[in-house]
């Protein structure tokens, strides 16, 4: 698949708006550290042919950060996703004002 169909397929996906579902993202969240957990061995090999680091460098540099930022984003999502209350300008003095943190979209990284 080109990176085009890839990027159109992944921005349908989004227009569907299931990725909003706080659930279904820690539920990705956890898939992913699973993921991570279960192809350990593969990625230390791979970090190591590619960076020549000793396997507890590469944990401790790499994969360790990776999990605490996992775990730090499932335990704080709920938290972060909630509509806060913020002041308004002159013009809406009488109106009320709220951030309500959502998804923007779809980001393709590409990396070597």
């Amino acid at each position: 698949m080109d990176m085009e169909k890839l990027v159109e397929s992944q921005r349908n996906y989004f227009n569907t708006h299931q990725t909003f579902d706080l659930d279904f993202r820690i539920k990705q969240l956890k898939r992913l550290k699973q993921s991570i957990k279960l192809n350990m061995p593969k990625l230390i090999d791979a970090f190591m042919q590619d960076l020549n680091k000793t396997e507890y460098d590469l944990y401790l540099t790499e994969l360790f950060i990776v999990n605490s930022e996992i775990n730090h984003m499932i335990k704080h999502l709920r938290k972060w996703s909630k509509p806060r209350k913020t002041g308004v300008d002159i013009i809406n003095v009488f109106g009320k004002g709220k951030i309500v943190p959502e998804p923007y979209g779809v980001c393709l990284v590409v990396a070597p």
